[in-house]
């Protein structure tokens, strides 16, 4: 995919998106096959459990994915994960906010490596997707299951500084100015109203979910933590970015690419292969211990 079109291909909201479900090759599944082509044995070399922005779904990172499935032999696997918001704010619904919702990730991650271990993985998520990487990183660790390696964060402000939705519910128009900062097939369908107003009042529980949110001060996560940003995004200032470094163990990696807060669709190889990258780093610091083992 040339990187002109390296934009998210996929609709926000589709069925499987609110379900939960994952999308691998058109083809939706309650658990995905998480060993990528060409991997005769089954393990993988690592894997990562995606998880998407406001708005997005299973295929909110297929430019990423795609990437990856291009190099098969030295790429980690990818399982991308989806939610419907709603079930987990207060009121009519399950409740529990967004803890509630990590513990369910949580609990689906560690099913998913009981059927299908691998000797190292990470949790990526870009926007309000690294919160929810975070808590469910930390929710992995509350089960007593192995810890994640990685915890890799894109595009927000560690939690200690609060919540900052990238869109105005309250204003259509942000709505579709969000939409087409996405790229791709969602920037095109921003100029479709019956859309947008979908996605709005769609976007509207996600947003809620992160708003009502409150941080809880806990000690430095056992994980090595890749902070990514955009010099330029008007939603995460550098040294706020770099505060997601103290909640890992070690020095932590922060990096920095041109652009806002979308800056990684600009830059997908680079993204997905700093990912690689720190993931294979951490399976030759843990090099002899496996989750098969654990």
């Amino acid at each position: 995919m040339a990187e002109a079109d390296a934009k998210v291909t996929g609709t926000a909201m589709t069925g499987a998106a609110m379900t939960g479900a994952v999308v691998r090759d058109g083809a939706v599944t309650g658990v995905p096959d998480a060993r990528p082509p060409g991997h005769s044995n089954g393990r993988a070399p690592g894997r990562y459990y995606l998880l998407p922005y406001a708005g997005g779904g299973p295929a909110a990172y297929r430019p990423l994915t795609d990437h990856w499935a291009a190099r098969p032999d030295v790429s980690p696997a990818a399982v991308p994960l989806a939610w419907e918001s709603g079930r987990y704010l207060d009121g009519d619904g399950d409740g529990g906010g967004l803890r509630g919702l990590a513990d369910d990730l949580a609990r689906r991650i560690a099913d998913d490596l009981a059927l299908r271990p691998v000797d190292c993985y990470g949790l990526f998520g870009h926007s309000m997707g690294a919160l929810v990487a975070y808590e469910t990183t930390a929710a992995l660790i509350g089960l007593g299951c192995p810890s994640p390696a990685v915890l890799a964060v894109s595009g927000r402000v560690a939690p200690q500084y609060g919540f900052r939705p990238a869109v105005d519910l309250d204003q259509p128009e942000s709505t579709a100015e969000y939409l087409r900062s996405c790229g791709g097939a969602l920037a095109q369908a921003a100029e479709d109203p019956e859309f947008v107003e979908l996605v709005r009042e769609r976007l509207r529980d996600d947003v809620r979910l992160g708003a009502e949110h409150a941080h809880r001060g806990r000690p430095p996560l056992p994980v090595r933590v890749l902070a990514l940003g955009g010099r330029d995004d008007p939603l995460a200032a550098h040294e706020e970015t770099a505060g997601w470094l103290r909640h890992g163990v070690g020095t932590g990696d922060l990096r920095l690419f041109p652009g806002g807060h979308w800056f990684l669709w600009d830059h997908v190889p680079a993204v997905a292969d700093g990912l690689t990258e720190v993931l294979r780093a951490a399976q030759i610091t843990y090099e002899g211990k496996s989750l098969r083992n654990t």
